[in-house]
């Protein structure tokens, strides 16, 4: 977002920096937290597929380890696609490198 502040209105002032060091502070300390949530929330899938009887049924516990770990990246996916759409980039400019489906 940074850089994007930099392209489009020439620099950030000590304020919005500050803020914006604020912010990336608290990703530090919301993005582990969610991943850890999302971790937990796939240990039950991780521990319904060891049981013998989907252990021996090799597709079906292929389907539930893929489903252990679409359940695990959900939430530090969603985040990032969350932190992205919000934030977003300042008035009409668009830099260059800035992708088409991301709201400006």
């Amino acid at each position: 977002m940074a850089r994007t502040q930099c392209y489009c209105l020439g620099g950030t002032n000590a304020g919005e920096s500050f803020a914006g060091l604020v912010w990336v502070a608290s990703r530090l300390i919301v993005f582990p937290v969610i991943s850890f949530i999302s971790l937990l929330a796939a240990f039950p899938v991780v521990l319904l597929a060891h049981l013998s009887w989907f252990a021996d049924h090799g597709w079906l516990k292929a389907i539930l380890t893929t489903l252990a770990t679409i359940v695990s990246i959900t939430g530090p996916v969603v985040t990032i696609v969350y932190d992205v759409a919000t934030e977003g980039i300042t008035g009409d400019c668009d830099p260059p490198w800035w992708p088409s489906w991301l709201p400006s």
